[in-house]
C-alpha cells in the first residue's frame, strides 16, 4: 500500500505543479520497493518513476529506470510492466529526438488493449505527445480526438488538459494550419489546467499558447499570460519545462 501511494502521489504532485517533491516521492515509492524485497511492488514503483521522469523530461534517467524495470518483468513474467517499460522508454526516445520511440509507443497501445480489453490515457497520451515531438501532426490530431473520446467515456480527465494542448499544436504547426481552431484548443487546455488546479498542464498550455501569439505579433498577450502562470510556482526551476519557459518569457521581454 505504501508504495502504491507514493507512486500516485508522485504523479498528483507532478500534476499540481511540484516537480520536486514529485521526484522526492517517487524516490521514496522505489526504496521502499526494494527494502520490502517484492518484486511486483519494486516494478510497480519503477514504471510510475519511469513514466514520471518521461514527464520532468528527463530523457536518460527514464531510460534507466525503464531498462530495470523491463528485466524484472520479464525474469517474473509481470506483462503489464513490461508494457510500462517499454512505455517509458519509448516516450523517452522521442523526448530525444527519435521517432523509432513512436513505433514502441504504438505498441504498447495494442498491448495494452489485448491485456486489459481497452485502452488507457497512461499509453494514449504519450502517443499524443510522442507525436507531436516528431511532427507527425495529423496523426496526432487523430491521436488526441482518440483519446479525448476515452477521458468522456471512462470518465478519466487527468490527461485532458494536456490532449487539448496538444491538438492546438497539432493545428497551428500542421501544412494546413487551422490558427482560429488552435487557439481555441489552447484557450480550453488553459482553462482545464486552472481549474483542475494542474500547473504543470497549465504551464505547458500557456507556453504554446504565448508562442501561438508571439508568431501572430502579440507579444504582450503571450508575455502576461505565461507570466501569470511561471509565477504560480515555488519550485522546480531546474526542470525543462520551467527553463523553457523562462528563456521565452526573456524572448518575449526583450
Amino acid at each position: 500500500v505504501g508504495v502504491t501511494a507514493e507512486s500516485y502521489y508522485s504523479w498528483v504532485m507532478w500534476f499540481l505543479g511540484f516537480p520536486d517533491q514529485a521526484e522526492t516521492a517517487s524516490i521514496r515509492a522505489v526504496a521502499l520497493a526494494r527494502q520490502l524485497g517484492h518484486p511486483f511492488s519494486l516494478a510497480y514503483a519503477l514504471t510510475f518513476a519511469a513514466l514520471l521522469h518521461c514527464r520532468l523530461g528527463r530523457a536518460q534517467e527514464a531510460q534507466r529506470l525503464a531498462a530495470e524495470t523491463l528485466k524484472l518483468a520479464r525474469k517474473h513474467g509481470f506483462s503489464l510492466w513490461e508494457i510500462g517499460a517499454n512505455l517509458a522508454h519509448g516516450w523517452a526516445q522521442t523526448l530525444q529526438g527519435h521517432a523509432a520511440g513512436v513505433a514502441q509507443i504504438e505498441t504498447c497501445v495494442k498491448e495494452t488493449r489485448q491485456a486489459m480489453g481497452g485502452v488507457t490515457l497512461v499509453v494514449l497520451a504519450p502517443l499524443a505527445d510522442a507525436l507531436v515531438r516528431i511532427g507527425r501532426f495529423n496523426e496526432a490530431v487523430r491521436s488526441c480526438d482518440e483519446a479525448l473520446a476515452v477521458s468522456t467515456h471512462l470518465g478519466d480527465h487527468h490527461a485532458e488538459a494536456e490532449l487539448h494542448r496538444l491538438k492546438g499544436e497539432s493545428l497551428w504547426r500542421s501544412d494546413v494550419p487551422d490558427l482560429a481552431s488552435a487557439e481555441v484548443c489552447l484557450q480550453r487546455a488553459l482553462t482545464i489546467g486552472h481549474n483542475q488546479r494542474a500547473m504543470s498542464l497549465k504551464l505547458l498550455a500557456a507556453m504554446s499558447l504565448a508562442q501561438l501569439w508571439q508568431s501572430q505579433g502579440r507579444l504582450h498577450d503571450a508575455k502576461t499570460i505565461l507570466e501569470a502562470v511561471y509565477h504560480e510556482f515555488t519550485e522546480g526551476f531546474d526542470t525543462p519545462d520551467l527553463r523553457a519557459a523562462r528563456k521565452l518569457l526573456n524572448r518575449l521581454a526583450a
